[in-house]
């Protein structure tokens, strides 16, 4: 047990999607000399924001005190090592329990090497770590269909994509440009720059949507990704709480503290307990912003961490 007398909790990670993105694969490229083969490309891999803070958060020694963390793609083992080793570099990678891979979907010879849909059924976990079971395990997964065998311990996040991560850097270009108009304006007139702060606050609101940050602290600027930021403030709610499944289940991510129920109201056939969640604003804000609290009183710093080049 736990120092909040709970039992102690697991975490299954998704990679491509969810933590991570991989730039699209490109065949060889180039002439071919006297008929050698050109490898192609390696695909580079790029961060979700705030994949540096989720990771700290699962790494801090109080949280592996109640979380233990691991890692279940559906991804060949070749392929996943370049996302394993981006998102939990170095020393990071000792925290997690396990690393599972395609080869650990009991797919056929056939559905291994084809694009069949898989499932990440949960059981094969709780077989291998007996420790753990339905009453203790979240699956963070962007895909429902993966997840639909025990759908009560799925929390669902929307796939990152390419495209995504092209709206998030331009958001934070939006972003720096105000700060930088705001340093401009210093010399004006009072009038003048409070018509300047109110044009910025009204483009903050405006940039508010599905998963993106709520821009109400200047470490989560608006209109970025913050679904991870929201991932720490619920799977920190599971701490305490007895049973996951029966939790999720019983509509509590749609209910975040200090927000009313009626507020989650019910988004698309698909409701698993969560009526996905990430597509109603106010509650993503309210689980990301207790998420930031989490992290303030751990100390841990938040930062979006997005760069033009692959690192986390």
């Amino acid at each position: 047990m736990t120092s909040s007398s709970q039992p102690k909790k697991l975490v299954v990670l998704d990679l491509n999607g969810t933590l991570v993105v991989r730039s699209k694969f490109e065949g060889s490229k180039g002439p071919r000399m006297r008929g050698a083969y050109v490898p192609p490309a390696p695909r580079v891999v790029y961060s979700r924001p705030y994949l540096r803070t989720f990771r700290k958060f699962l790494t801090h020694p109080s949280t592996r005190a109640w979380l233990d963390s691991m890692v279940w793609s559906s991804a060949q083992p070749k392929s996943i090592e370049s996302m394993v080793a981006h998102a939990f570099p170095g020393d990071a990678r000792q925290a997690l329990t396990a690393v599972w891979t395609r080869d650990d979907m009991g797919l056929t010879q056939q559905e291994y090497y084809s694009k069949t849909q898989t499932t990440k059924d949960l059981e094969k976990v709780w077989q291998a770590m007996r420790r753990h079971s339905g009453k203790t395990t979240v699956l963070v997964d962007d895909s429902v269909l993966k997840a639909h065998t025990q759908p009560f311990n799925h929390l669902c996040l929307p796939e990152y994509t390419l495209e995504t991560r092209d709206a998030d850097i331009a958001a934070i270009a939006r972003g720096k440009h105000r700060k930088t108009k705001d340093k401009t304006t210093r010399a004006v007139t009072k009038d003048a720059l409070d018509e300047l702060v109110s044009s910025m606050q009204a483009a903050t609101i405006s940039g508010n949507h599905n998963v993106d940050a709520p821009g109400k602290d200047g470490r989560v600027p608006a209109g970025v990704d913050a679904a991870l930021l929201a991932v720490v403030g619920i799977i920190s709610r599971l701490k305490d709480v007895r049973d996951v499944a029966a939790w999720i289940e019983g509509g509590n991510i749609m209910r975040p503290a200090g927000l009313k129920a009626d507020k989650g109201g019910s988004a698309g056939s698909i409701d698993h307990g969560q009526a996905m969640w990430f597509h109603n604003t106010e509650i993503v804000q309210a689980w990301a912003q207790e998420g930031v609290r989490v992290l303030d009183e751990m100390g841990i710093t938040v930062a979006q961490g997005i760069e033009a080049q692959a690192r986390a």
